[in-house]
């Protein structure tokens, strides 16, 4: 079933939904997460000597099939290793080689970003986190079609969405937040964390003593514990990105 399935209006009730079963964990934090995003961008440009715009760049482009944590070490394994003129080859990252060949191109300021990129969920990603109080962009990814579809149960693979639908759930999305008071990237944020709180997606308690007291779901982190990969980490990360080509081929062969 796609997002197209649904009607715009049940899309939208969805949506009001959701945003009803919010508890205070989950209105505190997406009201502040894409300027906890910006923060961490920002400690790590400074740290790094990168502009915004090549850090959010990189940031983006490594952000398939990575969680959080696994996204920020593989941006500052393509921040270092340019800066200490790495070959290519050894500067290792937690997602897709394609990911870090783009990565590395926007972070050399080779490319231009905004320019090579086509897809809407990431375009918008970009600029929600490169200006974190704009009302033009909004982030519809896989959790917010499920959202839209009232959806608990299927992958993120399953809940895909046609870029001529994106614009519809953008909007609904829109409507919602300003109805409510919000911008409308903060009320993604929330309805993200709402549906990630229902679905039981957690991450890994390992890091809880870097996060904020506020910060349940360890948006803000400190830049000085955000390390870059090693040769070590290679074995597991391959072992990983296995398991995922697995799990999408044998999703294939049912479909």
């Amino acid at each position: 079933m796609s997002a197209n399935e649904i009607s715009e209006r049940d899309g939208y009730r969805n949506l009001a939904k959701y945003f009803r079963l919010a508890d205070a964990i989950d209105l505190n934090e997406g009201m502040v997460a894409y300027e906890r995003y910006y923060m961490v961008m920002r400690r790590i440009a400074d740290k790094y000597g990168f502009t915004m715009e090549q850090v959010c760049a990189a940031f983006c482009s490594l952000s398939p099939n990575s969680d959080y944590w696994g996204n920020l070490r593989s941006t500052v394994s393509v921040l270092q290793g340019i800066r200490e003129c790495q070959p290519d080859s050894e500067i290792i990252v937690s997602t897709y080689g394609h990911c870090k060949t783009r990565a590395l191109a926007y972070a050399r300021g080779v490319k231009s970003f905004t320019r090579e990129t086509k897809g809407p969920k990431i375009l918008n990603f970009y600029h929600n986190i490169l200006t974190p109080h704009s009302q033009r962009y909004v982030t519809i990814d896989g959790h917010m079609v499920g959202i839209w579809r009232d959806d608990k149960v299927a992958t993120m693979k399953e809940l895909i969405i046609k870029p001529s639908y994106y614009d519809v759930i953008a909007y609904n999305v829109k409507h919602l937040a300003f109805r409510n008071y919000m911008l409308p990237q903060q009320m993604q944020a929330t309805l993200w964390f709402v549906r990630k709180r229902l679905t039981n997606t957690v991450y890994d308690g390992q890091y809880d003593i870097f996060a904020e007291s506020n910060d349940a779901w360890r948006t803000a982190r400190d830049v000085e514990t955000i390390k870059p990969y090693t040769k070590r980490d290679q074995r597991a990360i391959d072992a990983d990105l296995d398991q995922r080509y697995q799990q999408e081929f044998s999703l294939d062969a049912t479909q």
